[in-house]
């Protein structure tokens, strides 16, 4: 299958041109950005750590974070050890709505003041942009698996929209307090999904033991046909470990000395 796209040409796969429209044709299997992480490693075998703040921008970061998610907690009833199929996805569906968020709107800024400076980005946007793409797969495996309506994807794609300012104006402000947010944000999304991997093999969820994940997260991490959902959530896991520890990297370093002078 093939779908038009008006694009520049890339070398995203298969690319074949339609000599009367004059249109680009992308493959849909090719155009997304690869996804070689934990290929030849076992993604179950990550760290699970906390970084643990310093200063009073890693604070402000460690005390923001936490207030939305207590907030959400409360509201939502996360009771981990308690929760049903039903609880777990509307956990989920919040958190993978989030966390998608805050790469594009950070890219959108070191898009800017690239220009400014007139530096390059030192491959920093690049990365936030194939970030935001990985986590928005997270999210399509969720809106599947809870069969999502319109009403519950309106009220994510609205949710988003105010997290849009909400990110965007911390990241302007402080860089460092928006990377370090991320940091922690991933240090409680994969405490989410080792509770809900507790949870699964302990046969709490038992709707969701059996069933096989949805074809286009089995293409995305090359995944056999006879995964369940166990194998994709370690991957997936190992995706937000990765994710953590790059922005708390990022939250280490100068923003200055994270865009390059153009080179001569």
């Amino acid at each position: 299958m093939f779908r038009a796209c008006y694009l520049a040409k890339r070398s995203f796969g298969i690319i074949n041109k339609d000599a009367q429209s004059r249109r680009v044709f992308v493959e849909t299997k090719n155009y997304r950005i690869d996804h070689p992480m934990w290929k030849g490693k076992d993604p179950s075998q990550i760290e699970i750590k906390h970084y643990k703040p310093k200063g009073v921008a890693d604070w402000i970061a460690y005390g923001m974070l936490n207030s939305i998610i207590r907030v959400f907690d409360v509201l939502s009833g996360f009771r981990p050890g308690r929760m049903n199929e039903k609880g777990w996805n509307r956990h989920f569906l919040f958190m993978e709505s989030i966390s998608g968020v805050p790469r594009v709107t950070a890219a959108f800024i070191r898009h800017w003041k690239s220009i400014f400076y007139s530096k390059h980005d030192s491959g920093a946007y690049h990365h936030l942009i194939e970030e935001e793409e990985n986590e928005r797969m997270h999210l399509f495996f969720w809106t599947q698996l809870g069969h999502a309506g319109v009403l519950a994807k309106s009220a994510i794609i609205l949710y988003q929209f105010f997290f849009v300012f909400f990110y965007g104006t911390m990241y302007a402000l402080s860089p460092k307090v928006g990377h370090r947010f991320l940091g922690y944000l991933e240090e409680n999304i994969i405490r989410s999904y080792t509770l809900l991997l507790d949870d699964l093999d302990a046969g709490k969820l038992p709707l969701w033991k059996d069933i096989q994940p949805p074809k286009v997260m089995l293409e995305y991490y090359e995944l056999p046909e006879t995964a369940r959902i166990r194998d994709l959530l370690i991957e997936i896991r190992a995706d937000e470990a990765l994710h953590r520890e790059v922005h708390h990297h990022l939250a280490e370093t100068p923003m200055k000395e994270q865009i390059e002078d153009d080179p001569k």
